[in-house]
Parts: structure tokens; C-alpha cells; sequence
């Protein structure tokens, strides 16, 4: 069996079914996909003297909170840090509202992120930032692929708008 077909987004459900030895009827079983704490950060580290390099792979829980650490960590080690690549290569999403925490870092409190429209206009919603960011003067370049989606495109997009104003 190939653990592709059952990794997903931690906290999604899904069905599948059992079959054990010596039975013929399969039993299905519902699971919740769990999660690695602190692994969506997986690396971080100096390019050199002075650029920062974060790797982001996954939008879930506390991927804001981990990207605004590993952010503090660089400048703690490297007071003349002057830029910081966040590299999202491969990272299909995850959670919105972490989406906004990674955004968060470089951007200030009570910023519009992203809107959600809908056919019943009630239903449309706005989603800001709260917290004041980590560093909102760094140069960020972030880096996305074929393989990068959802929230890594809200990211990159609002990265890319908020740093060409």
C-alpha cells in the first residue's frame, strides 16, 4: 500500500476499508489524519552572511507561529540580516487561517488578506491579521513550484503585493 493514497491535510477525515486475514468481508473505518507537530518548518538557516533561508511544507497548526520563530531565531544569530527566502516548493496548503499567520510575519496587524465571496453576499468574509509582524522591512523572496498550492498561493501572492507597494 502506498501512504500516498491516505496523507491529507492533518484534522481531514476520511473512510477506508479493512480487510483482516481470514475475513472476507471488509470492515470500513472511519480516521482523522493526524499531524507531525512542528514539522511544516523543517529547516532553517543562513544562505549566507547575511540572507535567511525558511522552508515552509505545510499550512498546519501552528505554521505562522513556527514561521515567525524560525524568523526571530535568524535574527537573533545574525543580526545583520538583511533578506530571507521562504521557500513553499511542493507545499499544496492547508489551513487558511495559517495562510494568515505566515502573512502575518511580514505584514502588519489589521491587514485585509484574503476575501471570500459568495452568492449570498451575508456570507461573504474578510480575513485580516492581528498581531503586529515579526519584520516587516526584511527583504522576502519567496520561492513557489508546480507543486505549490492554496494557501502557498495566497502567500505568495499577498507577499508579492505587499512588498510592490
Amino acid at each position: 500500500m502506498s501512504w500516498d493514497i491516505i496523507s491529507g491535510i492533518p484534522g481531514s477525515e476520511m473512510n477506508i476499508d479493512i480487510v483482516r486475514p481470514g475475513e472476507t468481508e471488509p470492515q470500513n473505518i472511519k480516521i482523522t489524519r493526524g499531524g507531525m507537530d512542528g514539522k511544516n518548518v523543517p529547516y532553517s538557516g543562513m544562505v549566507d552572511k547575511t540572507i535567511g533561508y525558511i522552508s515552509l511544507t505545510t499550512f498546519t497548526r501552528d505554521a505562522g507561529h513556527n514561521v515567525a520563530e524560525a524568523l526571530r531565531d535568524l535574527k537573533t544569530q545574525t543580526p545583520d540580516l538583511q533578506g530571507v527566502i521562504l521557500d513553499l516548493r511542493g507545499n499544496g496548503g492547508g489551513l487558511l487561517h495559517e495562510a494568515i499567520n505566515v502573512c502575518n510575519v511580514f505584514i502588519p496587524a489589521e491587514e485585509t488578506v484574503v476575501t471570500t465571496r459568495s452568492k449570498v453576499v451575508e456570507s461573504d468574509q474578510k480575513y485580516k491579521t492581528r498581531n503586529e509582524p515579526v519584520d516587516q522591512t526584511i527583504h522576502l523572496v519567496v520561492i513557489i513550484d508546480e507543486n505549490s498550492a492554496s494557501a502557498s498561493e495566497i502567500v505568495s501572492g499577498v507577499m508579492a503585493i505587499s512588498t510592490a507597494v
